[in-house]
């Protein structure tokens, strides 16, 4: 019988707000869920400021356009991107007007 993997998927969430140093930090951690692959969504720059704010090394990770992409399976995590925002668009812990 194959084996399947589920896919979860993490947003990076609000960019002004703790999503993207929260998922750097999940992702820095490294750890493997069993049968599982984390796809992260969302802006790549967003990303890159997470693993900055967190003070982490950032982790490579495969980088798609579209779930219907080839993906590895065997990779931990992947990135769907979703151009958004870049940092110095908005203020880090202030709600954009």
């Amino acid at each position: 019988m194959e084996s399947r993997i589920a896919r979860l998927g993490l947003t990076l969430g609000d960019p002004s707000g703790i999503g993207p140093e929260v998922i750097a930090k999940i992702l820095a951690k490294g750890d493997r869920y069993p049968n599982t692959q984390l796809v992260v969504v969302g802006d790549q720059r967003l990303l890159k400021m997470g693993f900055e704010i967190a003070g982490e090394s950032p982790v490579e990770i495969p980088v798609v356009s579209e779930l219907t992409d080839e993906i590895d399976d065997e990779a931990p995590f992947v990135m769907l991107e979703f151009p958004t925002c870049g940092p110095g668009d908005f203020a880090i812990g202030e709600v954009g007007k």
